[in-house]
């Protein structure tokens, strides 16, 4: 099986965002182009992962990716980084730094500064089996390296090429198209290697899919390293 690591730096780019959000949509146009560059093989090592959260539902449109864990998410940011308010659209970079998502210059500078610094840890993960829906997801930290106490490993399935015709809300009439939508998403307690089980959500295309594997500091959210391994390129999806 094929495996990704991230040995080098890398800059993690989460988007905050809802369908039901008129301001979104450019938020989610630069995601969708971090993501595309980044796909490239020579493009810059950024994992974009974009979290619909259902704070927004309530107003119109329930968003069919919203997810009230995505909204808790954004809050302990927003209580680190932001005063407390949460808002979208919302880009965080590597646990640390949070912006309104449209500024492209703010995210480019964050995204550059991410890349210039050395990764803490750098971490390698491998798609190792898949049986109907339920993939195991294997993850190792590289070079022996040693993880702080309580740090926390989080297993993304993320899909790219949704396209939603909006009925409702202040999207009303428009047709959205997202990238790096966070599909799936399961936290352990993280080791110097491990395995956990994530599952294909329903509806999702697997041939559009990847596995992200994130270690964090949940307390401080700061990035200590991450990976991405494309579906197909881990010999599934296709």
């Amino acid at each position: 099986m094929p495996v990704a690591a991230e040995s080098e730096p890398v800059a993690v780019v989460e988007l905050f965002t809802s369908e039901g959000c008129s301001s979104c949509p450019p938020a989610e146009t630069l995601l969708n182009e971090l993501n595309a560059a980044s796909l490239e093989a020579d493009g810059p090592r950024v994992i974009a992962l974009s979290f619909h959260v259902d704070y927004w539902d309530r107003l119109g449109w329930k968003d069919p990716y919203g997810d009230r864990r995505f909204s808790l998410r954004q809050r302990g940011y927003a209580a680190r980084l932001e005063g407390g308010q949460s808002y979208t659209p919302n880009m965080v970079v590597n646990g640390s730094v949070s912006f309104v998502g449209s500024s492209r210059r703010t995210a480019q500078e964050a995204i550059a500064a991410a890349l210039a610094a050395p990764v803490p840890v750098g971490v390698s993960a491998e798609v190792v089996s898949w049986e109907q829906d339920a993939l195991q997801v294997a993850w190792a930290v590289e070079g022996g390296a040693t993880l702080p106490e309580g740090a926390q490993l989080s297993v993304a399935l993320v899909e790219d090429g949704i396209v939603s015709d909006i009925g409702r809300g202040e999207n009303r009439g428009r047709t959205l198209r997202h990238d790096a939508v966070v599909r799936a998403w399961a936290s352990v307690d993280a080791g110097a290697s491990g395995r956990t089980a994530v599952t294909l959500p329903e509806g999702m295309q697997a041939h559009r899919g990847a596995v992200v594997v994130l270690v964090q500091m949940p307390h401080t959210g700061v990035v200590l390293g991450a990976s991405r391994v494309s579906l197909v390129d881990a010999g599934h999806g296709g």
